[in-house]
This record gives C-alpha cells, sequence and structure tokens, in this order.
C-alpha cells in the first residue's frame, strides 16, 4: 500500500504538510473541516504530493518539508513538482501556489542550511 506526503495551501496561502496512505479520505477531511490543524482556514487546495512505498520513508519525507519552516522553501517545493493527481472534488488540484502567496514570497536561497 502506498503512502502520500502532500502539501495543501489554503486561499491566504498558508501551507500544511502531512502524510496519509489515503489521499482522496484526508483531502476531503481536510475540505470539510474535520481535522483540527486546517480547519480554521478554508481553500485548500492539493498543491503538491510524494508516493512513497513505506510510512516509515512517507513520515521521514513529511519531518524534512516541515523542518525548512521556510515559506520559500514551500514555494519552491510546489512550484517544481508535477500536477498533483486527480482525487475526483472540485478544487483538488492546482500545481501552483496561489498568486497572492506567490506575490509575497521571496525566492532568495537560503543561507546557513546545509541540506
Amino acid at each position: 500500500m502506498p503512502y502520500f506526503v502532500y502539501v495543501l495551501q489554503a486561499d491566504d496561502g498558508t501551507y500544511y504538510t502531512g502524510q496519509t496512505n489515503d489521499l482522496k479520505r484526508r483531502f476531503r477531511q481536510h475540505q470539510s473541516r474535520r481535522v483540527a490543524s486546517t480547519k480554521s482556514r478554508s481553500g485548500w487546495q492539493l498543491v503538491h504530493t510524494e508516493e512513497f512505498a513505506t510510512r516509515v520513508d512517507a513520515v521521514r519525507r513529511e519531518r524534512r518539508i516541515k523542518a525548512q519552516k521556510s515559506r520559500s522553501y514551500m514555494a519552491r517545493l510546489v512550484i517544481s513538482s508535477p500536477p498533483s493527481p486527480a482525487l475526483g472534488v472540485p478544487g483538488e488540484t492546482g500545481a501552483e501556489p496561489l498568486p497572492s502567496a506567490t506575490a509575497r514570497l521571496s525566492f532568495e536561497p537560503e543561507r546557513g542550511r546545509r541540506g
């Protein structure tokens, strides 16, 4: 069973990163505001996904993404990703960040970090 790391973006440009083995179900939970960490915002779009063979690998990647704590890193990740798979629900895909978020982001390289 594959596992997915995913990135969502809200209408206000906020990003959320998570992992799941059922991307369609999890996205619907976010959209219906049944996830505590995302229910205060609306308009979530799936903007990035990565597939892994094991949950351990997915959790490891999720932690790496969250450790960046950088909006510019998230924007580069989203822009560089291919279109997300269709989930069969309106507004679920969108490989590019929302224009309002892009305008606020800097694409300068991060200083003092090694990958």
